[in-house]
């Protein structure tokens, strides 16, 4: 028998072939057998050499299998395309802006018109004029970004009409933008964030030169219009009254920052021609309950006309003098009334903030005043 044959079977089967007298045709045999094992050997022992899977049998048992895998691992590319940034510059900032020679809509006695005030200030037209512009700036449309408060009047070429009106402006990368139409009114103050203008009241038998009422108007932008009114507090029963005001109403306010303050129209009359150094305020809210007066432009007092709005300690109209008295025991000051049996009691608080002046009947208070003492104190009001 040949060594190598012994050799090969042994490796692959571990068995040998017995001796016989046909040896050729066993040896025969016996090679033809070598290499069918050594090729089954090469199938299920030995490297898989074409790269396929093959199924390697653990020592658990013929039933479990597990599958390796030597075919080399495929990676798909994948190309994404370049991001491309484009970088928007901001926009200017608006006092970079010539505003005087951007042509914007304001109200003219001959309606609205597109009006510059470059080149004499006159429209497209040619019939109306700018004989006032000025700007103001501050941030007026929630973006962050100063805004322009355009004021400005219009004038017809002969000079016999006359309209106030503003217009807000932003910065764009373009260029300025209105913000919304053009709003009546002059000399424009900015209170909250919020534009406050000041209006001209007639009256049916008032001339055009006197009128004598004045309107402080707050506005408020919605859905990219300007209306009247909004942003504020408007004053309500609930408010406590003291020597300093009553809730937003507060003593030594300006009217356009107490406009801003209520979010509503506050007018101003003064039926005594005093040039503004007494008159009379009004909240629209308020109707006849509450009543102010005024000086220098300000809120100076205000007289209560209301059972419902009580002072910090809790008096008002319909409180005793005796309740009064006791709030304030030897603070009051008493005097008689200037028309009636009742009295006028006075009551200062020592850190001279001011003055509570409870008109009575004799028995219990029918309106009472607050504020700075001299406008407080005053009996007739502004007559």
């Amino acid at each position: 028998m040949s060594p190598d044959y012994d050799e090969a079977v042994g490796r692959c089967e571990g068995t040998g072939v017995g001796n016989g007298s046909l040896v050729k045709r066993a040896w025969a045999v016996s090679v033809l057998a070598t290499l069918v094992v050594l090729a089954g050997c090469s199938q299920n022992g030995g490297e898989n050499r074409s790269g396929s899977d093959r199924t390697v049998r653990p020592s658990g048992g013929a039933d479990s299998t597990t599958t390796v895998s030597s075919r080399p691992s495929t990676t798909t590319a994948t190309t994404v395309a370049p991001t491309t940034t484009t970088t928007v510059p901001p926009p200017p900032e608006v006092r970079a802006l010539d505003l005087r020679r951007t042509p914007f809509r304001l109200l003219c006695p001959d309606g609205p018109v597109r009006v510059s005030a470059g080149a004499g200030g006159q429209s497209a037209s040619g019939r109306v004029t700018l004989e006032s512009f000025d700007i103001t700036y501050a941030e007026l449309t929630g973006d962050g970004q100063e805004d322009a408060l355009v004021a400005a009047t219009c004038v017809l070429d002969q000079g016999n009409a006359y309209v106030a009106s503003i217009a807000v402006v932003r910065s764009e990368t373009a260029g300025p933008v209105q913000v919304g139409d053009p709003v009546e009114g002059f000399d424009p103050v900015v209170v909250g964030g919020r534009p406050v203008v000041t209006r001209s009241v007639y009256a049916d038998d008032d001339p055009r030169c006197c009128p004598s009422a004045t309107a402080y108007v707050p506005l408020s932008l919605a859905g990219g219009s300007w209306r009247e009114g909004g942003g504020g507090t408007p004053p309500s029963t609930g408010d406590r009254a003291t020597t300093t005001g009553l809730g937003p109403l507060r003593i030594g306010t300006s009217f356009a920052e107490l406009a801003g303050a209520v979010g509503e129209t506050v007018e101003v009359s003064d039926p005594a021609e005093s040039d503004g150094s007494c008159v009379y305020v009004s909240v629209s809210s308020l109707g006849d309950r509450v009543h102010g007066l005024g000086g220098a432009g300000r809120l100076r007092s205000l007289e209560v006309d209301d059972s419902a709005i009580r002072t910090q300690s809790g008096l008002g109209i319909g409180s005793t003098e005796v309740e009064v008295q006791a709030a304030f025991p030897g603070k009051i000051l008493v005097e008689p009334h200037e028309y009636t049996d009742g009295h006028y009691l006075l009551f200062r608080p020592n850190d001279g903030s001011g003055a509570v002046v409870f008109e009575t009947d004799g028995i219990t208070v029918t309106r009472y005043r607050l504020g700075d003492p001299a406008f407080a104190t005053a009996l007739e009001g502004c007559a």
